[in-house]
Formats: structure tokens, sequence, C-alpha cells
């Protein structure tokens, strides 16, 4: 019902913008932005060549005259960079949005019990088919069934299966990929190196380490996590900070990270990290540096209007993250209940996270004071001189520039705590719970942990992995049981079982599937399979590598 008010807000800020000129920081951050992407060429685990022939592709089929214009986008980069003061901008946004005549306003309304009435409309429909069928015909349909479990049951031709390609046994190489991995120090601060070629950026991360913080303020790290950046700082507004992070540096980022100790598997040990990260050319290190400090030590944390838009933000932002990744959401639930490394994750950006950032964004006027305190003491405990350790990858003539960056914010962050602190302790607890969303999916995962009770971890869990996936769970889930998806994972953590189907499936048979999986697994004594089909499980594993 505010579909008008809506899109004339958007008019009036859009007209104001052609009337009174664009903000050319925002213009020239965008440009830069994209410009630093370009050189940076980072695909990813895909090719460059992949990537950039497909690029190519796109204007040769489609586009007349220089068929590399794709991969020859510096002068472009110039040009829009010299028409940011020729009102270019102003005049796209006049001619193609405000004066452009084709164009609609989309809205979708909900409708309270829509999903319902339509699969009765859809229960009935059924109905009164199979009412309206012969004898014959039902029969027919009863045979056509028959076959088709018939086919999904039989083994495909080994003629067949020999046309697929797949790799030989010298197409492996036995030799390791080098760990570019030196331990240098500025100053007393550990700074490990990674000395690869980086075509004049060098890529920084300040970690800090988190295993002082007490587990009832996990949820208000993963807050903190989310708040620094947005939020305005002393020196500029959160639209400015990011305009000019843009301008001079490649992009600055925060998040949580999780570390297991691979020598500590059976002990559930791991390291977690505050990380702030960030990339630069050489010359723009010391900006980077400035940008990070700015956002660690000077951010308004006492911004009571804009927290509380930034966790309506992360409200919203985990429920629709529950809906369209429902199968990680309830593997790393059900982890949680035994593995601590799943805990803190599903303390702070998981279930366990969104419940605390909902009872504090709809009781905000009660819990504002607790929230502002814990976030300044957590920023007072994690962001410390001597709790630090840099990450840095470039080439060998990078490491000057950082060292002399590092060293202008180095004393500025806090000092040391008095005394010890004392480490973090998770208390793991078996819940067996559910929840409702709106989705018309339903997600069930079953977790295990293979080492408490005697196993170890090995890469061939790798290979058993893609063979349950592709073999087992795909074929008798997915194929045969009608689910939407399966998965399965081993880590040196718990092994995981997921499965989502329609929600018009009954609750029981869908745990009593998930039940008759791992009856199933644990039934096998033998897996049979010929060298070859070894090897093209193998090549499913390389290429996710």
């Amino acid at each position: 019902d505010r579909k008008e008010e809506f899109v004339s807000v958007i008019r009036q800020v859009l007209g104001d913008i052609v009337k009174n000129g664009i903000d050319k920081k925002a213009v020239e951050a965008g440009i830069n932005y994209f410009e630093f992407r370009y050189r940076e060429a980072d695909f990813s685990s895909y090719p460059k060549g992949l990537m950039y022939s497909l690029d190519i592709l796109g204007d040769w089929l489609y586009e007349q005259g220089n068929p590399f214009a794709q991969v020859q986008q510096l002068e472009v980069f110039e040009k829009l960079k010299a028409a940011v003061n020729e009102g270019y901008f102003e005049e796209l946004i006049r001619k193609y949005l405000l004066e452009n005549p084709h164009g609609c306003v989309l809205t979708l309304v909900p409708k309270k019990g829509l999903a319902a009435k339509r699969e009765k409309e859809l229960e009935e429909k059924l109905a009164a088919y199979k009412a309206g069928l012969s004898e014959e015909e039902l029969n027919r349909l009863v045979a056509a069934t028959k076959e088709l479990e018939a086919y999904q049951e039989s083994e495909d031709a080994p003629e067949d299966m020999a046309k697929i390609p797949v790799l030989n046994r010298e197409d492996i190489t036995e030799e390791i990929a080098p760990v570019y991995n030196t331990e240098k120090e500025i100053d007393g601060i550990k700074l490990v190196h990674h000395e690869i070629e980086s075509n004049g950026i060098g890529y920084a991360t300040l970690m800090f380490d988190l295993s002082g913080v007490s587990e009832e303020l996990l949820p208000y790290t993963g807050i903190l996590q989310s708040v620094l950046g947005i939020i305005d700082t002393n020196n500029y507004g959160y639209g400015e900070l990011f305009n000019e992070i843009n301008v001079h540096t490649g992009g600055i980022g925060t998040s949580l990270e999780l570390y297991p100790d691979v020598t500590k598997a059976k002990e559930k040990d791991f390291r977690a990290t505050f990380e702030i990260k960030g990339k630069a050319l050489y010359p723009q290190m010391k900006i980077l540096f400035a940008m990070m400090r700015e956002i660690l030590m000077e951010s308004r944390l006492d911004d009571e209007k804009r927290l509380k838009e930034i966790l309506a933000m992360l409200k919203s932002r985990l429920q629709m993250s529950f809906q369209s990744s429902g199968h990680t959401t309830s593997a790393l639930r059900a982890l949680s209940y035994g593995s601590p490394l799943s805990k803190f994750k599903d303390d702070t950006d998981g279930i366990g996270f969104y419940e605390v950032v909902r009872g504090i964004e709809e009781h905000f006027e009660e819990k504002k004071a607790e929230l502002i305190q814990n976030l300044k003491q957590l920023s007072r405990q994690i962001f410390r001189v001597d709790n630090v350790m840099i990450s840095y990858t470039s080439s060998e003539d990078g490491l000057t520039p950082i060292e002399a960056a590092f060293r202008e914010i180095k004393d500025t962050l806090y000092p040391e705590l008095d005394g010890e602190e004392t480490p973090c302790v998770l208390h793991c607890r078996k819940r067996n719970e559910g929840f409702k969303t709106s989705s018309k999916v339903q997600y069930v995962a079953r977790v295990g942990n293979f080492i408490d009770h005697g196993a170890q971890y090995h890469g061939a869990l790798q290979i058993l992995k893609v063979i349950l996936s592709y073999d087992y769970l795909w074929q008798n889930v997915r194929v045969k049981g009608g689910a939407y998806g399966c998965m399965s994972n081993f880590n040196r953590d718990p092994l995981c079982l997921c499965r989502y189907n329609c929600i018009c499936v009954r609750e029981t048979e869908l745990n009593i599937s998930c039940c008759n999986v791992l009856y199933d697994i644990g039934s096998c004594c033998i897996i049979e399979f010929n060298i070859q089909s070894l090897f093209r499980k193998i090549s499913v594993l390389l290429r996710k590598v």
C-alpha cells in the first residue's frame, strides 16, 4: 500500500542527482572498484584463459567490431574517469531511468494460506484425475512405474561407461603443490609472508586471536564483525568511508575465521580469529592500513540509530540465508551439538546467532546499552597490539611497503590487557530440535563423529565422499527417493549427512529415510568398482581442489 511513496522517493533522489550533480567521489570509487578487479583478474578456481575466452566469445558472436573488447577495457575506464566531470552519468540517469517510457513496477504481495490452498487444489485435481482413469489406464501407470524403477536399478553398460573421459594413473602427479609461508617480524609482531607474483597488488590480513572471548560474548563478536565498515567513524560517515576505501584500494572486509588444529583432531582443538582483510597496489599500502585502523579504532559503536538499522538488515539477511541455504544451516546446527568448532560458528553466524540478533532487534530500547557496552568491551579486548598477527601475500618487493605501513598504525592499537585472559570453553549440547520457516522445502541433517569412535581422518575419505554422493546418495535418495538434494561430508570434525525434500513429504517418512541411509551405509561391507571407476571418482575430487 506504500508503492507510490516508494517510487516517489526513488524518482526524487534520482531527480536531485540529475539537478545537483552526482557524488563524484562515489563514482570514482565505483570506477576504481571495477578497474581494480579487472586488473586483478581473480576468477577463483576457474582458469584465466577459459574466462577470457568466454568473454571474447560473447562479443564475437553478438557484437559488431572488436571481439577483444571485453579484455581491452583499460581505455574504457580512462574514458569513464574523464566523463565524471562532463555530466555523463547524470545524463544516463535522466535518459534511461527518469524519462524512459519502457518500465514497470512489479509488486509481490504475500497471501496467508496460499500455499495450503494450492496444495489442496492439487490434491483434489489428482484425486479427480485418478477417479477418471479406467482399470486398464491404472494398470498402465503401475507398469510404467515399475519400468522406471527397474531402469533406475539397472547398471550402465560397460561399453557406455568406457566412453566417458577419465584420468589415467599417469595423469595424476605425485608432486605436492608448494606452500609459500615465510615467518618474519615487524617490531615484534609476527608476519607470515606468502611470496608469489601478484601483479603489484599486496593482500594484507590482520588476524586477531579470539581464544579469550567468553562463550556468552561470541554472538556479540558476530555483531561487531557485521557492524565494522558500515557504521560511521570519528572521521567519516559510513558512505564516505566506503568511497574513500574504494578510491584508493581494492576493498576492505572483515570476517571470523576458524582453523582446526590437525594435530589435535581428537581433542577438537581449533583457533578462531577476527580478521580484517584488504588489498591495494604497493604504493597505496599506507592508505590501506590507515583505513583498516579507521574501521577498527574509530568506529562509533554508540550510534544507536545506525546500530538498529544494521541489526534489522542482519536479521533479514540471516532469515533469507536460512531459506536459500537450509541444508548448510541444518547441518551446522546439528554439528554444533558435539563440535566446539561448529558451536562457535553457530553462535556467530548460525541459528544461535540469529536468536540473539532477533532478541536485541525486537527489544532494542531495553538492550541497546548492553549491546554498546559489549561491542566496546570486545573491541578493547580483541584489537590489541599483542593479539595480532599479519598474513601478507605479495612478491618480494612488496614487503617494504607493508612494513612501513604497519609501523604507522601499530602503536595506535589497544594496549595489552592487565593479567592473563581466561581461555574460552564452549559447551555443546544435544538438542534434537526443529525450526519452522515459510519455505516449502524441508531439510534434515544427521551427524556423527567418527574420530570419537576410534577412526582417523584420511584423504581417502574425500574419495569415499564422492562415492557416497554420486553412487549412493544421488541414486537412492534423489533419483529413487524423490528428494530435491542430498549431501555428505567428512572433515576432521564429524561426519554429516543432509537431505532436503518438498515439505509435503511426511516428517516420519523423511526421518526414516535418513535412518535407512545411515543403516544402508553401515551395512555395506564391500564397495565394488574397477580401476577406471576409481579414477573417475578421483577426477571429480581433483576438480574441486
